[in-house]
């Protein structure tokens, strides 16, 4: 699946930036600047991290969204979730 550069969340516009790097961070949702940035994926990384680290930066879009902050600060919360998107979205198939 390929990244996308930016989605809707309400009506709001999200946008995705790759950077070259972060400090202590694969991803990065700026809820201010409704920004998530990546890190450029790494030619050793597959592209399911790749994109599980997506959904986990959009899980945390939705969540603070939604007004759950409380929820969007527990990690191993949005890891869970963030892994199961990507593993809904990785094995859709078209009827």
């Amino acid at each position: 699946m390929k990244i996308p550069h930016s989605f809707h969340l309400g009506a709001h516009e999200i946008k995705v930036q790759h950077v070259p790097r972060l400090k202590d961070a694969y991803g990065m949702w700026h809820e201010q600047k409704k920004l998530i940035q990546l890190v450029k994926p790494k030619p050793d990384w597959s592209d399911n991290f790749a994109l599980q680290v997506f959904w986990h930066e959009a899980v945390h879009a939705m969540l603070e969204h939604m007004g759950r902050g409380d929820l969007s600060e527990q990690e191993h919360f949005v890891d869970g979730l963030s892994e199961a998107l990507t593993q809904i979205h990785l094995s859709m198939r078209d009827a």
